[in-house]
């Protein structure tokens, strides 16, 4: 070979070289465009559409598409390049292809009968799974208008992208389902009457409900994050917090007038360790309320059935000193004087019956032996009248 050959080989390996190159920079580019876009999509429908133009633009195909799925039964999102459909309507059956056969590198898909039944219009054809810990998440795909030859670098730039759209899918899935569950919890506790407010292990505020904001005169926007302590200055509940052991016996009552029965629960992980407390307040005001007419009603009307009754009781006792009494007289005497006594004593216990509630009386049973044979005589005395 003489010198000029030399040269001029030398000079389109550079050429070619120089080429090589400046595709790999591309590729590089388009991934780094890829991965940018990953990171700042919220949902699939910003993500995918920029990750199927990037590819098609970065390996020069005349189409691509992403189907998400476990199979053709399973398909739960497609995009493609609305302004050159190759791939038709083939996308579902696509994707059950690739699940059966794997991933599929065709140069020619008119020379393979089960692709041409798939009615695409292309002639090159090359798929990838979307795998994410070894979980099949759909297919990504590009389609040539005339038969094409796959190098290696295509087919590395191609699994390097479908590796990352796979976890980005699975994070998007993951996401959604975090973001469904949060949003059913804020309708629960939001539709819960009792506040609630749910703290972490250094007792920094992480979810207030509007029932707890009210309670509290706080809101949830302003103190998410902050310590309990700084921003809600109620010692009370913050003691509860610390020292759970109080939790039965503590009332707590606010600057409105409510009164409330905290109550206090341990957040702990798979491993027993504590992440949190959730503390509800439990409003008994209206139970209160009801408790303390009760009182009043009792002692009301157990003052004015007393009054009465001493009246009656002083001037029964007292029918003997104006005039002597035959003996049927002073048996009725004493049957009345009997009866106000027995109305006395069920006044004194209407009066004690207070002492049954556990919170505000002291009501303690004690037994103690009785006579059955007088308790039956007195029973039989008081009903002999009517009787007869």
């Amino acid at each position: 070979m003489n010198k000029a050959g030399i040269v001029s080989e030398n000079s389109e390996n550079i050429d070619a070289l120089q080429k090589q190159l400046q595709q790999y920079a591309e590729m590089q580019k388009l991934l780094l465009e890829i991965t940018q876009r990953i990171a700042s999509s919220d949902t699939l429908d910003d993500m995918l559409p920029a990750i199927r133009a990037a590819v098609q633009r970065g390996l020069h195909a005349d189409s691509a598409i992403i189907v998400l799925g476990t199979d053709q039964a399973d398909v739960g999102y497609a995009v493609g390049d609305d302004r050159s459909p190759s791939f038709g309507a083939a996308g579902p059956a696509l994707l059950g292809y690739v699940a059966q056969n794997g991933a599929i590198e065709a140069s020619d898909v008119s020379a393979d009968a089960a692709l041409s039944a798939l009615n695409m219009q292309i002639k090159g054809l090359l798929t990838t799974p979307l795998m994410a810990h070894n979980i099949r998440q759909g297919i990504i795909a590009l389609g040539y208008a005339q038969p094409h030859t796959f190098s290696s670098d295509e087919r590395i730039f191609l699994a390097l992208v479908a590796a990352q759209t796979a976890v980005a899918v699975e994070n998007a899935h993951a996401y959604e389902v975090v973001h469904h569950g949060q949003e059913q919890l804020a309708a629960i506790l939001a539709s819960t009457a009792d506040p609630v407010i749910v703290v972490d292990a250094q007792e920094a505020i992480v979810l207030l409900n509007p029932a707890a904001e009210r309670a509290l005169g706080v809101e949830s926007k302003t103190v998410s994050g902050k310590k309990f302590g700084e921003v809600i200055n109620v010692e009370p509940l913050l003691e509860l917090l610390r020292n759970p052991a109080n939790r039965e016996s503590l009332e707590w009552q606010n600057e409105s007038g409510q009164t409330y029965a905290p109550r206090v629960s341990d957040i702990n992980t798979g491993e027993s360790r504590r992440r949190g407390h959730v503390l509800v307040l439990r409003d008994i005001t209206r139970y209160k309320n009801i408790l303390a007419n009760q009182t009043e009603f009792v002692g009301t009307v157990s003052h004015d059935l007393r009054s009465p009754l001493t009246y009656m009781q002083g001037y029964a006792t007292m029918l003997p000193m104006v005039g002597e009494l035959n003996a049927r007289q002073k048996d009725f005497t004493d049957k009345i004087v009997g009866g106000i006594a027995q109305m006395t004593d069920l006044v004194d216990k209407i009066l004690d019956a207070g002492r049954l509630d556990p919170e505000t009386g002291y009501y303690e049973l004690i037994r103690e032996p009785c006579d059955v044979v007088k308790m039956a005589n007195e029973v039989i005395t008081n009903h002999l009248q009517p009787a007869e």
